[in-house]
């Protein structure tokens, strides 16, 4: 038996839209929270977060929602993650 490190969970694959927006939150974060560690696809309860940014004293959640998404998960990934943390944003295609 080797311990060797469990394989990362696979992501899924993006739509073009939601690719879009996601480098645009990262490009985003990069601008204005340059000391923050991104997290992509973290999972938290039961859901996955798309993006976090974790710092020393913040922990903020980003949840992307494109065109190709619906809103029936919303409710359950907002109820686990504000047990994390007050800062959650959902970021949607227009």
């Amino acid at each position: 038996m080797t311990n060797a490190p469990e394989p990362a969970p696979a992501r899924r694959r993006a739509s073009p839209a939601e690719a879009e927006i996601r480098d645009a939150v990262v490009a985003y974060l990069h601008a204005h929270l340059p000391d923050a560690r991104l997290i992509h696809e973290l999972p938290v309860g039961g859901c996955r977060a798309d993006i976090v940014a974790v710092r020393p004293d913040r922990l903020i959640i980003f949840e992307i929602k494109s065109e190709r998404d619906t809103l029936k998960r919303l409710d359950l990934q907002l109820k686990h993650f504000g047990r994390v943390t007050e800062d959650v944003v959902v970021v949607a295609h227009r």
